[in-house]
């Protein structure tokens, strides 16, 4: 399918905050973006928003349609965090872009960024976390997606951050009727309430 010319996308920009069951205090870095605060502060999924970039500047100097939709973008209940090889691995902010399609429907980019910590038996290496990307009608899945997230602890170190961006969920136009659902761990899991 082909995209409008860029100046002609009438692009949604959303920032979410963290889940509530995150458990720990987290700072949404991409909160500042929605309140004018300059990209970047502090988070490396600034750049998903893309704020400041042609993508996300309406051509006439309007501010983005009120009227477009976005589907809010949930943590699965149990899907936050889990424990990977001696590390535990938690969700610390996610992100959601969307972009009207010549056919209505909206083009959703989601972004997890986490963290790993090391516990007691763990130690600095390279391992894989695979994140679950989900579109949900009510209590039915509509579409599934899984990415792996590379997490990369340097020797000395006790944590590291990771992100992975989904770039490709679509959702038909305007319904209102889609969520997306995120969580750490592959395929099934508890849905959320």
């Amino acid at each position: 399918m082909r995209f409008r010319e860029v100046r002609q996308m009438r692009p949604v920009v959303a920032f979410l905050a963290p889940s509530r069951n995150l458990a720990g205090a987290v700072v949404l870095a991409l909160a500042a973006g929605a309140c004018g605060v300059v990209e970047g502060a502090g988070s490396a999924l600034g750049g998903l928003t893309g704020a400041g970039s042609a993508a996300t500047q309406p051509a006439s100097g309007e501010g983005p349609v009120p009227s477009s939709y976005c589907p809010q973008v949930l943590v699965s209940d149990g899907r936050s965090s889990i424990s990977h090889g001696g590390s535990q691995v938690s969700i610390s902010n996610i992100a959601r872009e969307c972009l009207e399609r010549d056919d209505r429907s909206i083009l959703v980019r989601v972004g997890v960024e986490g963290l790993a910590l090391l516990g007691p038996s763990g130690g600095s290496g390279r391992f894989s976390v695979p994140v679950t990307f989900r579109i949900v009608r009510g209590d039915s899945v509509v579409a599934t997606r899984v990415q792996n997230a590379s997490v990369v602890i340097p020797a000395g170190q006790a944590q590291a951050m990771f992100q992975v961006v989904e770039g490709g969920l679509v959702v038909p136009p305007r319904t209102g009727e889609f969520d997306i659902e995120v969580g750490l761990g592959g395929g099934g899991g508890a849905r959320r309430r």
